[in-house]
């Protein structure tokens, strides 16, 4: 007797995602088709939408280990193309990238930056013919979408006055007299977090026991360490469990029990 395969039938009575379709400006699907991503960020997309709406979540913890094993791409791969699907709105990650973020696929899928390709006309002259006549050839130019784009235009001017912001914010924070920081650096991890949330994530470096010495501008915004594997040390700093409330909370409950013990010594009999 042949072991049978065992034949699927997914039924709805057994499950199943609610996604909202109908009308195209209303219609995920659609926007996911038309969205035009690669063979990996549609696999994370699927999994964000299956770990969420699945389960009736708007968001869910999802690991970068998850995101490997269903999908079977490598590590790098995987952080590469949640980097982009986040740069392109399509997800929202909150608390930073540690060993895990909350995701939740941006449902206003007209915020998504897309690539659209435009057809243009170019002239190129073909020296290889004996009449060297000039043709029309026809070339397809990748340009970014600027419509509905909800992020900062970023002038030269407003990343020249945020570069300085943290740099003044890292030499104030540490002590230390630094006058520049890897722009390009800054820029890129600037599409993922606010200035604000990289000047939390300096705060942090001063009670983080392995960076408070070895921590600086180029290290903090390094995108791949000396082994060449992808790092995120911004989300690394955001992810601390701040020791600031953690003192305030402990001497608080001290100093209770320093009054509670006076209380007993005026009580005490004598």
């Amino acid at each position: 007797m042949t072991d049978r395969q065992t034949e699927v039938n997914p039924q709805l009575e057994n499950g199943f995602i609610r996604i909202a379709t109908g009308k195209e400006e209303n219609d995920i699907l659609m926007a996911l088709i038309k969205a035009d991503l690669n063979s990996t960020e549609y696999q994370i997309v699927l999994l964000v939408i299956r770990k969420t709406w699945g389960y009736g979540k708007k968001e869910d913890w999802i690991s970068i280990t998850q995101f490997m094993k269903y999908t079977g791409k490598g590590r790098t791969t995987i952080i590469e193309s949640l980097n982009k699907l986040v740069r392109k709105s399509v997800l929202v990650r909150k608390s930073g990238r540690g060993i895990r973020s909350l995701y939740q696929l941006n449902k206003d899928f007209n915020t998504w930056n897309k690539l659209v390709r435009k057809t243009g006309l170019v002239r190129k002259t073909d020296k290889s013919s004996t009449e060297n006549r000039t043709q029309l050839v026809r070339k397809s130019v990748l340009r970014t979408t600027k419509d509905n784009i909800t992020k900062e235009n970023n002038t030269k001017d407003n990343i020249y006055n945020e570069k300085n912001d943290v740099i003044q914010h890292f030499n104030q924070v540490m002590g230390k007299h630094f006058k520049t920081l890897p722009e390009a650096n800054l820029q890129y991890w600037r599409s993922i977090y606010s200035i604000e949330e990289i000047k939390r994530a300096i705060d942090f470096i001063p009670t983080h026991d392995f960076w408070r010495d070895k921590m600086d501008l180029t290290i903090l915004f390094r995108r791949k360490n000396p082994k060449g594997e992808p790092v995120d040390y911004i989300g690394q700093l955001l992810n601390t469990k701040k020791p600031t409330q953690q003192a305030q909370e402990g001497s608080s409950a001290f100093m209770e029990r320093i009054d509670k013990w006076k209380i007993l010594q005026v009580k005490k009999p004598i």
